[in-house]
């Protein structure tokens, strides 16, 4: 577990929850989580499993400039950064992106948000579907050229770059 008994979490919990992983020879790691820091570690442990994270978002203590890990390793190939987004009411051909995301300018994929409400809550179901989608279509070898192969562009009403989804 990356938590401790009263819900903490440190970097050295991310290392040994990694290394028994790799013990266990795991293919995938799903995080719905990130370890919150404000300032950069000069070495971060290596990863190399295969990881699905949300991007974190801005909320309660986690501000526009926390470091999240192991979100904060990305574009490393391993990490598959997932975001959320909702339809527009308006018009369902359009989506609307998670404003307070984290890690935007690396996130590879958005799925939809599952809250009823108009706001989007998180990306933490996002992440876990697009997990799910992903491994139920690509393998974990070539997991990366697979998805890139089956991206689709969703329409954005506010932003003029297209958000990509699988």
């Amino acid at each position: 577990t990356v938590f401790d008994s009263f819900g903490q979490q440190k970097l050295v919990y991310w290392e040994n929850a990694h290394k028994r992983a790799n013990e266990l020879k795991l293919d995938v790691i799903l995080t719905a989580s990130g370890f919150p820091h404000q300032q950069k570690y000069e070495k971060y442990p290596e990863w190399n499993i295969l990881t699905f994270a949300p991007t974190g978002r801005i909320s309660g203590s986690i501000k526009a400039d926390t470091n999240l890990f192991p979100q904060v390793l990305a574009p490393q190939s391993n990490i598959v950064i997932i975001g959320s987004y909702k339809t527009s009411i308006d018009d369902e051909n359009i989506v609307l992106r998670d404003e307070a995301s984290l890690y935007k300018n690396v996130t590879d994929y958005y799925q939809a948000d599952s809250s009823d409400s108009s706001s989007i809550r998180g990306s933490s179901y996002s992440v876990a579907v697009a997990a799910a989608k992903a491994l139920s279509i690509c393998s974990v070898e070539n997991m990366r050229e697979c998805l890139r192969g089956r991206t689709k562009l969703l329409r954005s009403d506010i932003e003029d770059d297209p958000i990509p989804s699988f």
